[in-house]
This record gives structure tokens, sequence and C-alpha cells, in this order.
């Protein structure tokens, strides 16, 4: 009776051991698994490796970003401009390395700082929303660093080869006059485009998703810094001003009666998708300065029939005493607030001309932050300072040529940049795995 129940004792401690074992089996299989699966490589860029962890991260980051809805459908919309995003991160990074260019922490956090004010965070709110939304912080500063590489990449490589000849500056100074009074237009663009990595179909469908989050939420820049292929992408896709004869002419038909703050619908051009935003509108003209804008500070003191003698004799000496006083436009705004209201305050910028000349001729012999003598007027007494510098002169030929020169060594850094990311992708190595 013993040794059988010794016996069934030992059956039953070698089928729990068994049991155990297989477990613990599946277990190490399973993570295993796991572990390959997430360490999965999906893409080699030249000789660097972009595994499915790096990708989900990525997407997840996109995700917060941009404010996305976290769903299993988001994240298969966003992939293949996730994954064509991580392959130029790769690209540029390289081009970096090869011209030994160098990102510090210093930069990655100034760079936080710029984002994190540009989204009304407090300083290391990012990094730790970005943690509780599970992405690594690494896989972040990653990322960052791979935009202060490319800026400082296109600074130091780029810049230095642009040369802008005065036949150039010439030539568009003649364009900008023939086309004076013609629609000009302050854009901002998101554009995906039509390459090798990403198929027409795949490019539809990620500008048509982002399009759709841009009725719900308006959030332009961020999808611009996220998803854009422009050049202008870091800076949430602005492009300043456009002159119509710069657009192509889907694009011109397409914004032409659109709106200031209005978004188009996704426009086919000769290179990929652009979603356009027109910012502002103007008639194209030379920059020219017969109309100088400058900031005047006014303190305005009442002298309306209701004032008794005495209370209008008070504010003639309390106008008398400010000019007297009174130094510099930061103390002459302060006074005027301590004052209370009615008593004026910085004016928005105007144009000299637009000015009586009775405040012309004061003001053309005023240095700034000197408070001119107590002005009458039909209203009351005024002192006026003015706040910014002044010059009857308009602007000489050469400061209109340095103007235009500006303008064409912007433009010229947006298209070589374009390009140098094109050639990147013609000269790599790209074998995609998934």
């Amino acid at each position: 009776m013993t040794n059988a129940k010794e016996i069934l004792q030992k059956i039953i401690q070698l089928l729990v051991a068994t049991i155990y074992f297989v477990f613990v089996c599946n277990f190490l299989f399973v993570q295993n698994a796991k572990s390959e699966d997430i360490m999965k490589v999906i893409a080699v860029v030249n000789d660097a490796a972009i595994t499915s962890f790096d990708l989900s991260q990525r997407i997840n980051l996109a995700i917060v970003i941009a404010g996305l809805p976290n769903t299993n459908e988001i994240k298969q919309q966003i992939l293949p401009r996730v994954l064509t995003s991580l392959i130029e991160e790769r690209l540029k990074l390289q081009a970096a390395q090869r011209n030994s260019i160098t990102v510090n922490s210093i930069e990655i956090d100034r760079r936080i700082e710029i984002i994190e004010r540009q989204n009304n965070l407090q300083r290391g709110e990012l990094i730790s929303n970005l943690q509780n939304g599970g992405i690594q912080e690494s896989i972040f500063l990653s990322h960052i660093r791979g935009l202060i590489a490319w800026d400082k990449f296109i600074g130091s490589v780029i810049v230095p080869q642009i040369l802008i000849t005065p036949e150039e500056i010439n030539e568009e100074i003649k364009l900008i006059k023939a086309n004076e009074g013609k629609p000009e237009f302050d854009l901002s663009e998101i554009f995906i485009s039509l390459n090798a990595i990403e198929n027409t179909g795949q490019a539809e469908n990620t500008v048509n998703h982002i399009y759709n989050e841009l009725q719900n939420k308006q959030n332009f820049e961020r999808l611009a810094r996220e998803f854009s292929q422009g050049a202008m992408a870091t800076q949430g896709g602005h492009l300043g001003w456009v002159r119509s004869n710069m657009l192509e002419h889907k694009i011109l038909e397409a914004i032409i009666s659109l709106e200031n703050g209005a978004i188009s619908e996704p426009i086919l051009g000769q290179s990929g998708y652009h979603i356009i935003r027109v910012n502002n509108k103007r008639t194209t003209r030379l920059p020219d300065s017969n109309k100088p804008k400058i900031k005047i500070a006014q303190a305005l003191f009442s002298m309306n029939e209701n004032l008794l003698p005495d209370e209008q004799d008070n504010q003639i000496q309390l106008a008398t005493t400010i000019s007297e006083v009174v130094s510099g436009c930061v103390d002459f705004i302060q006074t005027i607030e301590e004052l209370g209201t009615g008593y004026g305050g910085m004016l928005e910028e105007i144009r000299f001309k637009d000015l009586s000349e009775k405040y012309q001729n004061i003001l053309a012999e005023l240095p700034v932050g000197k408070p001119s003598v107590p002005i009458k007027t039909d209203e009351g007494v005024i002192v006026l300072m003015l706040c910014s510098p002044y010059s009857k002169q308009s602007k000489s030929a050469e400061e209109i040529e340095n103007k235009v020169k500006i303008l064409l060594q912007n433009r010229t850094i947006n298209f070589e940049a374009s390009r140098f990311i094109r050639q990147l992708r013609r000269n790599a190595l790209i074998d995609i795995r998934l």
C-alpha cells in the first residue's frame, strides 16, 4: 500500500515537472519570438538598419506630435510616410557624418525648448508626455538630432555653394516689375512626394488622411513638421511670400479664390501632392521704403469743455512734466499705464507720410526715446515719442538689390536642399524588407 502511494506521488511530481518544463519552454519561445519580432530589421539604408521597434516607436511619436487618433487604422495609414521619414533621416545623418557634422546635447536641449514653446508646454513637459505615451526618450532625441544635423548640413555645406550673381538679381527685379499688381501669396505647404520609396497610391492615402485631420483640428504646423517632405517642413511648412507666376497652374487655380486662413484640398502637382494654406494675399511690388513705417507712443491729455480751468491747467502741467522727465519708450509706456485709461500708449506701426504735416515736422527732428514738447490739438494735449528710427530717405537701389538677393538665396537654399535629398535617395542602397 505504501509502495503504491509513493509510486503515485512520484508520478504526480513527474507530471508537474513535465508541465512546468513545457510551460517554461513555451514562455521562452514566445518571449524570444517577441524579441526577434521587435528587433526585426525592416529596412537597411546603406549600412544603417531600421528595426520594427524603430518604426513602431516613430509611428507613435508621429501620432503624439501631430495629435492624431491612436488607432490601428491610423497607424497603418501613416506607416509608409513614417518609414520614408526614417529612411530620409538615416540618409541625412550619414551625409552630416561624412562632413564631420556633430550635434551636442546643448543644441538638442535648445531645440526641445523651442518645440515646447511652440506647443505652450512647460520645460521638461514634452519628454514627460512622450514617455507617458510609451515613447522612449532615446527615440525622440534621435529624431531631434537628425533635424539639427540636417539644418547644420544645409548651413555648412549647401549655403556656401550658393552664389547669387548681379545678373540674377537684376533679372529677378525685372520679373517683380513685370508682375507688379498681380497676386502674391503668403503660403504654408504640406508636401507629399511621389518617389521610388512611396508609390502614388500610398502618397494619395497619406495626403488624404492628413487633409481629413486638418479639417478636424486645423493643426497645420504640427502635421507639416511631422509629415511634409517639403524643404520648409521644420518651419511648419511656411513658404513665405510667393508670386503667382512661380506657382504651378494647378496650384494657382486651386488657391486663387481661397480666403486668408483657408486650406486647399490635396493638389496633385508635377512631383507630388500639395496641401496649401493661404496665410495672406497682396499684390506684387518692389521692396521700397517710400512709405516707411515707424513706431510711435503717445500720451493724450484730454481738454474737453467739461473740465474746469484748474483741471485743464493740471493736464497741461502733467504733459509738460512727462515731456521733461521721462526718457525711453519703456518708461514712457509704463508712465502712461500708471496714469490709467485714456492716456494713450503704443500705436501700431504707421506710415510716416500718413501723419499730418504738423506731426511729421516734430517727429523728423525728434531722437528715438525722447518725448516731444506738449502739442495742442482739438482733443487736448499730446506728447509723442518715436520708438523706432526714421529716415526720410527711401531705400537706395543697393538696399533693394540686397533684399532681392536674400529672397533669391532663401529660394535657392530650399531648392538645393530638396534636390540634395533626391540625390541621396538615388545614390543610396536602400533595402526595404516589409
